[in-house]
């Protein structure tokens, strides 16, 4: 584990003072250093199938709202779990989706945005294996 200045990630429930403002955490589950680092997607695999892309893409977790959460822009895409082994299985889960929804749909069946999502996917996917 980090050290004591390192943001953590604590699970468990808070107790609030007579303000409202959290007092102290009780019930703790868990307590583990909050990665926040950097990492590259190069491959997708969920129950669903599995899905390489042609060029890796970084993708940086933040942490607001009490979420961790990945945002791919180029997608349109916004990812976010309670905990970062959460927020990546929620990210893997909608990379799927939307290669289902709109990488393999035909094109007279998409609007115009949704046309150059599929096209922008089917640039960045160099394989997918679906179940």
């Amino acid at each position: 584990m980090g050290s004591l200045r390192d943001v953590v990630h604590v699970t468990g429930r808070v107790e609030l003072d007579m303000n409202g403002f959290p007092e102290k955490i009780i019930d703790v589950t868990d307590i583990r250093p909050l990665d926040l680092r950097p990492f590259w997607l190069e491959v997708v695999e969920t129950p669903e199938g599995t899905i390489a892309l042609a060029e890796p893409v970084e993708v940086t977790p933040v942490f607001e709202d009490q979420q961790v959460t990945f945002e791919i822009p180029e997608l349109n895409l916004v990812s976010s779990g309670a905990t970062r082994d959460e927020a990546v299985q929620e990210l893997y889960s909608d990379i799927i989706w939307l290669w289902k929804e709109y990488g393999m749909a035909a094109d007279d069946e998409l609007s115009t945005d949704a046309r150059a999502l599929k096209n922008r996917l089917r640039q960045m996917i160099r394989e997918a294996a679906l179940r």
